[in-house]
């Protein structure tokens, strides 16, 4: 009920004053390109989210939130340094999230208006690698995992 109830007020606040909120939603796209494009980098999709609260017409302040995934790739790998004859999967995925604070200040009014923001925040660039074995079946008669990878 009280989820509810902050719902409720929040479309309230937003529909009593819509002139004061503004909110936008972008696609992000990573292109890769010299280096990254001959090493096999592949292309990337997400979206950027801005939401803001102008309390008069020419002053904003807001979030941004963004993310995306630009790599996932797997790849069969040695499971031995010595030996080829096992092999196991390597998936890796990159991906890149970002938050900000932001305020943005619109000195003119007319058909052109430039605008002048500032930002604090963060980027966070991760890359997560898994390593799994898709071609080992378990022995069900023992209570051992035969196919883990130490």
């Amino acid at each position: 009920m009280k989820i509810i109830k902050n719902i409720l007020i929040i479309l309230y606040i937003t529909l009593a004053w819509a002139q004061h909120f503004e909110g936008n939603i972008g696609l992000i796209g990573q292109l890769p390109k010299g280096e990254f494009k001959d090493v096999g980098v592949t292309t990337g999709f997400g979206l950027d989210l801005n939401f803001s609260y102008h309390p008069v017409d020419n002053f904003g302040f807001g979030i941004n939130l963004g993310g995306s995934v630009y790599d996932i790739s797997t790849r069969e790998i040695p499971f031995s340094y010595y030996s080829d004859l096992i092999t196991i999967t390597e998936e890796t995925k990159n991906g890149i999230f970002h938050g900000h604070l932001f305020f943005k200040i619109n000195p003119l009014k007319g058909r052109i208006k430039p605008y002048i923001e500032g930002l604090i925040g963060f980027k966070n660039l991760q890359t997560n690698t898994r390593l799994y074995n898709q071609n080992c079946t378990d022995n069900s008669d023992t209570g051992w995992d035969d196919c883990e990878i130490a």
